[in-house]
């Protein structure tokens, strides 16, 4: 490289082709004058939200926005008070805003400063923070944080201004606490380090159980003992209700993973799908829970099949069974599997309340009786999900048939599964089982 005054090039390139100091400072300007009018553009797109967001606040409190209804089966008393949490719910939103664009304007300013005082440094010049710093931050308006207080101040006069925090002299974050909205998403920072440890412990899990899946693999491989009174088919029967536990659990990590993908995108699916405000149910809630049952299932498979292959208890009652390998306590393996997932679904959660299950429960019955009860975007998709649990809908019929036949299992149930993949009868198979997985769709129709 040559250097000559404030100009540096490369000796390979003629010097009238050289980018010179004047063309840095150039483009250091053009990127400066791009941030500050994107500044100026967040700032008045939140303005204007402040002024809607006013608007139905005074709408609420004459009483003219509660005939647009957001949710028909809602009294005009609850109506008002969801549309009261919703207003306040995007006020906590415009908040987000604010200090993720006052962030964004301070972190600018000072990464100027510091870019034109290393270049004063590397050219031994005063020219960058005496000049050209100055100009810029007037022209940009980045120091200006009078206009970030103002939004503030706004913002905290539109927090009380609901029924819920009247006459209360708070902060727009208490204010949201009161009404049971909880926090925003940042507060005083951008780092959120309890999400980050959640995603660390959440990608240690699934590695864990992906490499007991891979050991239960490798057990199914193993030859087992006693081959003479080893079955397939005998050892195969509990699996459908294993398999509907299973696509419970899949259930679950396809919705905290749909909930993560919307945060993540800045998509505000709670609002789409009129959830509650009041609902803190988030993308951990759904994985801890899944987390918890897969284990178990990991668990008591895993059992399932070292006990089976390898007799580790003594059997029960095998003479009534298939061969003398078979087993009444073979069953409790399902069974118990089953009620552990009945009882993590339905245990009550401080996060997830009976009123939020009871909504999902609401909401599966207006899709299947519409109709004749008014449906919205919500009961859509709810029915979606019907329908693409038509195939795992057809496992139910064939677990209840393994939980009710006779244990331990007789040579007529195991020829049966042999035959037809469970132990059902053929009603079962020509009645049931097509209704179940017709159902979903006719609903959905």
């Amino acid at each position: 490289l040559v250097t000559s005054g404030s100009r540096v090039w490369d000796k390979d390139v003629p010097e009238e082709e050289a980018y010179t100091d004047a063309d840095w400072l150039r483009t250091v300007e053009q990127e400066t004058i791009r941030i500050g009018d994107f500044v100026d553009r967040g700032i008045h797109g939140l303005e204007q939200q402040l002024k809607d967001l006013a608007k139905m606040i005074e709408g609420l409190k004459s009483g003219g926005n509660i005939e647009d209804r957001i949710d028909e089966n809602a009294s005009l008393e609850e109506e008002a008070s969801f549309l009261e949490l919703r207003v306040l719910q995007a006020v906590g939103r415009v908040a987000e805003g604010v200090q993720r664009l006052r962030l964004f304007a301070e972190l600018n300013h000072a990464a100027l400063y510091k870019i034109l005082k290393k270049h004063d440094k590397q050219l031994v010049s005063k020219e960058g923070l005496s000049e050209v710093f100055p100009r810029l931050v007037k022209a940009t308006r980045l120091n200006e944080t009078a206009r970030f207080d103002a939004l503030d101040s706004d913002l905290k006069k539109l927090s009380l201004a609901s029924s819920k925090t009247e006459n209360i002299d708070a902060s727009p974050e208490v204010a949201r606490l009161i009404a049971g909205l909880g926090r925003t998403g940042i507060v005083g920072s951008t780092v959120q380090p309890a999400s980050h440890r959640s995603e660390l412990v959440l990608s240690f899990f699934l590695g864990s159980s992906l490499a007991l899946f891979l050991a239960i693999g490798v057990l199914l491989w193993l030859p087992e003992k006693s081959p003479k009174t080893f079955s397939e088919a005998y050892f195969l029967t509990p699996i459908p209700v294993f398999r509907v536990v299973f696509s419970f659990l899949l259930i679950l990590w396809c919705m905290g993973t749909v909930a993560k993908i919307c945060e993540s995108s800045d998509v505000n699916h709670m609002f789409i799908l009129n959830v509650d405000p009041r609902c803190r149910v988030t993308p951990e809630f759904f994985f801890a829970r899944a987390a918890t049952l897969t284990t178990l299932w990991i668990l008591i498979f895993g059992m399932y099949v070292v006990d089976y292959k390898w007799k580790i208890l003594p059997t029960v009652w095998a003479q009534e069974g298939f061969n003398k390998r078979a087993s009444f306590h073979f069953v409790f393996y399902p069974v118990v599997l089953l009620l552990l997932t009945v009882i993590g679904s339905l245990a009550p959660s401080t996060i997830c309340r009976n009123r939020y299950k009871l909504a999902i429960v609401r909401s599966v019955r207006r899709t299947a009786m519409a109709p004749f009860f008014p449906v919205d975007f919500a009961d859509n998709m709810v029915g979606d999900v019907m329908t693409s649990i038509a195939k795992p809908l057809e496992d139910v019929p064939a677990a209840v048939c393994y939980l009710l036949s006779h244990h331990p299992q007789e040579e007529e149930l195991v020829q049966s599964f042999i035959r037809n993949g469970d132990s059902c009868s053929a009603t079962t198979h020509g009645l049931i089982v097509p209704l179940l997985a017709g159902l979903p769709f006719f609903f959905r129709a």
